[in-house]
């Protein structure tokens, strides 16, 4: 992205940007319910009457797991992007899982081929032998993060996202989560677990990584219509091989969120929009801007 070339950026969220009913409270239900109808075509009956009471009824059920969270975020984005202006040139950027919906809405693949992929990637874990996982938000910046992650010795932690220069996310299995919370607070760092049981962005999943590219080898990714930003290298995204590896991004790779939003603020991006009902990157870019991506002393 050179600077001056691209002035707004669209940025499609990924876990714990979810609210329930909001696809009934966006400003196009209508859009918003067909958009929903089409993406669920691939899912079983009750998986898909399970995320519409989610979206549009506000309806939690008890056994909810994450597979219903992630098609959720994945679908809440993509209603946000269809009522959401987007003149030539607007650069896409997705945030973890939020790089599914980024690809559907710049017209890589259907949206009904973004829930085939989150499909695959939990047969993918279940046919690897990955258990459940959680995620934990650390008011730290990512070195220290690391150190810390490095001193506690805990099994199967890894920093999933350094989303500003006081907010990383650690990702892990349940177990080593809860003791590094415990020793984060016992150091006075604040630490906040995020609503998910499934593991994100870490190495354990490589092995399903692999699985999901088998078998999503089948889906044909078309060019995009809108120029998408790659979270991990900062680069656009060019080829089909460049969307087969970004489809895997949110499991086994970090996000550099930080990095990326200096590299826009660098380049003269004066617009970021969050795409959704929450603002929580919104925030964590604005923490980066003001600091100029620096931790506070």
């Amino acid at each position: 992205m050179t600077g001056g070339e691209r002035r707004r950026v669209l940025l499609f969220p990924g876990i714990g940007a979810v609210v329930p009913g909001s696809l009934g409270d966006c400003a196009d239900p209508r859009a918003a319910r067909a958009l929903l109808e089409r993406a669920a075509a691939p899912l079983p009956p009750a998986t898909a009457d399970a995320l519409a009471q989610l979206l549009l009824a506000g309806r939690v059920s008890p056994a909810q797991d994450g597979l219903i969270d992630q098609l959720a975020c994945y679908v809440q984005a993509l209603a946000w992007h269809q009522v959401t202006p987007c003149p030539p040139g607007t650069l896409l950027l997705g945030h973890s899982l939020g790089e599914l919906a980024a690809f559907a809405a710049a017209g890589v693949f259907e949206p009904a081929d973004g829930v085939r992929l989150l499909l695959a990637c939990d047969r993918a874990r279940r046919e690897t032998g990955v258990g459940q996982g959680r995620l934990l938000v650390l008011r730290l910046a990512a070195d220290r993060a690391a150190g810390l992650l490095a001193a506690s010795r805990l099994p199967g932690l890894a920093v999933a996202c350094d989303n500003a220069p006081e907010q990383t996310v650690v990702s892990g299995p349940p177990a080593s989560i809860e003791a590094l919370g415990a020793r984060a607070a016992a150091a006075g760092v604040r630490a906040t677990r995020l609503p998910t049981r499934t593991l994100f962005h870490n190495p354990a999943l490589r092995p399903a990584a692999h699985r999901v590219a088998e078998l999503t080898a089948h889906l044909a990714y078309r060019p995009a219509r809108r120029p998408v930003l790659c979270m991990l290298t900062g680069r656009r995204y060019r080829s089909a091989a460049g969307f087969r590896a970004g489809a895997t991004h949110h499991l086994t790779e970090p996000v550099p969120f930080r990095r990326r939003i200096e590299q826009l603020r660098a380049a003269g991006v004066v617009e970021l929009t969050e795409l959704g009902p929450r603002t929580l990157l919104s925030r964590a870019a604005a923490l980066t801007a003001l600091t100029g991506g620096r931790p506070k002393e």
